[in-house]
């Protein structure tokens, strides 16, 4: 996915919800830390996909307003989530990545994970693909895989509770992973001033969404 893509995703998202901050889940939350000329491996951009988080939304009326009007544009998929389809480390909203959508003070901001609790959740998650995505962070020298083993053992409750074997493989297969020399510096990124940081207490779960599912995970 491309940086203008994203943007304009993210916008529409924006004028769909009401919101004028979106948390970004899944693999394009990259974008919030890191340039398109760092993000050169395709495994890490490859998604079509934008999980994000709307606040203050306990029906989930703005998840279900997505798909009834046509969030999806230019072949990237914008899905709202809610918090329990990631298993996140402790203090993961301090640690969002303010990316400003637009060059003024009152711009949409997409708050995206920082890329160690990106990495943890995509372990837990543990598909192919995201096995492929971590894989190809740490070859990129993008993340420490030592520093999410690290915070895999201290997760969130309000979010996605794995079960004991998803965890244990998780930090195995991060465990197995070797650490780039240098990292790179992440983007330097800051919000408008004046713009108050996501609390954890907007993103509440919508009433009876998932009673009778297992947390879908996210896709990108």
């Amino acid at each position: 996915m491309r940086r203008e893509d994203f943007r304009d995703a993210l916008r529409r998202a924006a004028e769909i919800t009401g919101d004028r901050d979106l948390v970004v889940l899944g693999s394009q939350s990259v974008h919030g830390s890191f340039n398109m000329a760092v993000l050169q491996d395709r495994v890490l951009t490859s998604s079509m996909e934008i999980d994000f988080l709307t606040s203050d939304d306990p029906e989930g009326v703005k998840i279900w307003a997505l798909p009834a009007q046509g969030a999806a544009q230019a072949g990237v998929e914008l899905d709202g989530v809610e918090v329990r389809t990631s298993a996140l480390p402790e203090g993961w909203v301090d640690r969002l990545v303010p990316f400003a959508l637009d060059d003024n003070p009152d711009s949409v901001i997409a708050w995206c994970l920082e890329p160690h609790d990106l990495v943890v959740a995509k372990a837990i998650a543990g598909r192919e693909k995201d096995l492929r995505f971590i894989r190809g962070a740490v070859a990129a020298a993008l993340v420490d895989p030592a520093e999410a083993l690290r915070r895999s053992s201290h997760l969130d409750p309000g979010t996605y509770v794995p079960r004991p074997e998803s965890l244990e493989a998780a930090q195995f297969f991060l465990a197995s992973l070797h650490s780039a020399p240098k990292l790179y510096r992440v983007a330097t990124r800051a919000a408008p001033k004046g713009r108050p940081r996501p609390r954890r207490e907007q993103f509440m779960e919508p009433k009876d969404m998932y009673a009778d599912l297992r947390p879908d995970l996210p896709d990108g």
